[in-house]
């Protein structure tokens, strides 16, 4: 047994005797005189995959081969905080080099134990990455974390509808608006030339007219959430269309009903933007002391019908398909796991000319 699955296996035995709970222990390979890079989360989940899948690439591109050039393990805590804990307490081994940490709760986990070797967590909010780096007992750690979810779509709202003055924020019955998610969105579009108008729907209101008549087109856009919206939200895009009003939604699945952009996250590019940093750290340790950065990787989703229905013009720079416009991020894409395949020869949908 390796020195680090032996750690592994004690550490396990010690959460178990202070839990009384069997958790099998996990095994990762020896250290074998190469560069050690374990990679932990808490749970296998497709956008986890899609990082491992990027971090690999990209150490790959950056002449460290998996398998030739470094060792790359991987290793998840099947949901259980006691075993995620366990994982983090092996590492204290020291037969690792660098740690990747993946999904919060493995990042919380690791960062809470004294480890020497530098950390990285990445795909976790922006908030939650200071929060751990702040109040970290490892000694060096940075990360790759994403930032406010209604941020990048205040972002879009720009690009799609420059004169935006009023974003209209509906939401399902008097007194229902999340206030959370109310407050963030408030928060992101103070250094914005609009306004976040929030808007109850009425119970029982007509599901023809749920918009107040005295909207302005030309300046208005609809910031559509799915859970503040609810059952309405397909009647709000289709009025929303009837009265050429863009509708940017924080989810592709309602880009698909008929909202005309998104924002989403691209899981494997970040991965991609990990690798490199691990790839700089391996070189020079020193790199784990930098700040936590932004995720670069993002792609927009835009219905073409959705443009031309509302007679929008695209955004420079995005290349176009029948129902989506789709913005890579930079080089890294794409990944059919993370994002649908981009088109082989672009065409063009109804009214919209490719830029």
């Amino acid at each position: 047994m390796s020195g680090l699955a032996l750690r592994l296996a004690l550490s396990l035995l010690t959460v178990v005797a202070i839990a009384d709970v069997a958790i099998p222990p996990p095994a990762m390979a020896a250290h074998d005189g190469m560069p050690h890079v374990a990679v932990v989360s808490i749970v296998d989940h497709p956008t986890v995959d899609a990082m491992r899948r990027g971090i690999s690439d990209s150490l790959r591109d950056a002449g460290m081969a998996p398998g030739d050039r470094i060792h790359l393990d991987y290793e998840t805590a099947g949901a259980d905080l006691e075993r995620a804990t366990a994982i983090a307490l092996a590492l204290l081994d020291g037969d690792v080099d660098l740690v990747i940490a993946l999904t919060e709760p493995m990042a919380r986990a690791v960062a809470d134990q004294p480890l020497r070797v530098p950390i990285i967590v990445s795909g976790i909010p922006l908030a939650a990455a200071d929060a751990i780096a702040a109040n970290r007992q490892a000694r060096l750690l940075t990360g790759i974390a994403i930032g406010d979810a209604h941020q990048v779509q205040m972002n879009l709202i720009t690009e799609i509808r420059p004169a935006a003055r009023t974003v209209l924020f509906p939401y399902g019955g008097e007194g229902n608006a999340p206030p959370a998610m109310l407050r963030s969105l408030t928060a992101a579009a103070r250094t914005y030339p609009f306004a976040v108008v929030p808007y109850a729907i009425a119970d029982g209101a007509d599901t023809n007219a749920l918009l107040p008549s005295s909207l302005n087109p030309a300046t208005t856009v609809i910031y559509l959430a799915a859970k503040a919206a609810g059952e309405h939200a397909d009647a709000l895009i289709l009025e929303a269309g009837r009265l050429a009003i863009p509708v940017v939604a924080d989810r592709r699945e309602l880009v698909v009903r008929g909202a005309t952009a998104t924002v989403i996250h691209d899981y494997y590019a970040i991965g991609r933007q990990t690798g490199r940093a691990a790839a700089a750290i391996l070189r020079d340790p020193t790199r784990a002391r930098q700040p936590v950065q932004l995720a670069e990787a993002r792609f927009v989703v835009v219905s073409g019908e959705a443009l031309h229905d509302r007679r929008l013009k695209l955004p420079a720079g995005l290349a176009t398909q029948a129902r989506e416009v789709i913005s890579w991020a930079q080089n890294d894409g794409p990944s059919p796991v993370a994002k649908p395949a981009p088109p082989a020869s672009p065409q063009t949908a109804p009214g919209i000319a490719i830029p």
